[in-house]
C-alpha cells in the first residue's frame, strides 16, 4: 500500500491514505506494545518503508490515541 501511495500525485486523497496507513500502523503496534507507542517512530518507519518519499514531521503531524475496550464495555454493547 505504501508503494502505491508514493506513486500517487499529491492530492487530498493521497493525504487521507497516508493518514489512514499511519494510524493503522499505530493500532498494530499497540497490539504488541500495550504500554504505548512513540508516534515519531511510526512516522520514521513510514519514511523508511516509503524510501523517503513520505516524510511527516512528528512535531506537526499528530496521530490519534487509541484505547482498548475493556471486556465489560464490550459485553454492555452486545446486550
Amino acid at each position: 500500500m505504501i508503494e502505491i501511495i508514493t506513486l500517487m500525485p499529491d492530492s487530498e486523497e493521497k493525504d487521507a491514505l497516508i493518514s489512514m496507513v499511519a494510524h493503522h500502523m499505530k493500532k498494530l503496534m499497540l497490539i504488541h506494545n500495550k504500554e504505548g507507542v512513540d508516534d515519531a517512530k511510526i512516522l520514521r518507519d513510514l519514511a523508511e518503508y516509503s524510501r523517503g518519499k513520505i516524510n511527516l514531521d512528528p512535531d506537526q503531524y499528530i496521530l490519534l490515541d487509541f484505547k482498548e475496550e475493556s471486556e465489560k464495555q464490550t459485553k454492555q454493547k452486545s446486550k
